[in-house]
């Protein structure tokens, strides 16, 4: 099981998650966090390993224009999905990966099967994998306290 979670406050965001990687007899340790700081980036992903060529081998463009929504919807996304294709990442209907991208004080949900890239208004977001290998989709709960307490 896997839950990222991510945290924005004021100017700051905070990101968290386990290093658990399960099957259907056990839960193992991973040695690297699912979470990393990437040049302006801030990672994390849920669901299949994958999320580790993105670690090691991924290096996303900086952001170059002011837009920061108008550059992860076109240059990030698209470097994104060449990066799938290159490095053989499952994008298919059964696929399991998700992630969550921070930048610029901005927080975005990426599913990789439907290539979505979603933005988030709210200070707080979550996402996690359960052991029989479906995404949990974002979670949120009514008030800041679901996550935070």
């Amino acid at each position: 099981m896997t839950c990222i979670a991510v945290v924005r406050q004021e100017d700051k965001i905070f990101m968290a998650g386990d290093r658990g990687a399960s099957d259907d007899d056990a839960i193992l340790t991973l040695s690297t966090p699912k979470v990393w700081k990437l040049g302006p980036y801030l990672i994390g992903y849920a669901g299949t390993l994958d999320g580790e060529r993105i670690r090691y081998n991924f290096n996303p463009y900086v952001p170059d224009i002011k837009d920061t929504d108008k550059f992860m919807q076109t240059k990030f996304i698209k470097q994104l999905r060449q990066f799938y294709n290159d490095w053989w990442v499952d994008t298919s209907k059964d696929a399991d990966l998700g992630l969550i991208i921070c930048v610029r004080g901005q927080i975005y949900e990426h599913n990789a099967v439907d290539m979505s890239l979603s933005k988030y208004t709210g200070d707080y977001l979550a996402m996690g994998s359960s052991d029989e290998g479906r995404t949990v989709d974002a979670l949120a709960s009514g008030g800041e306290e679901g996550l935070l307490s």
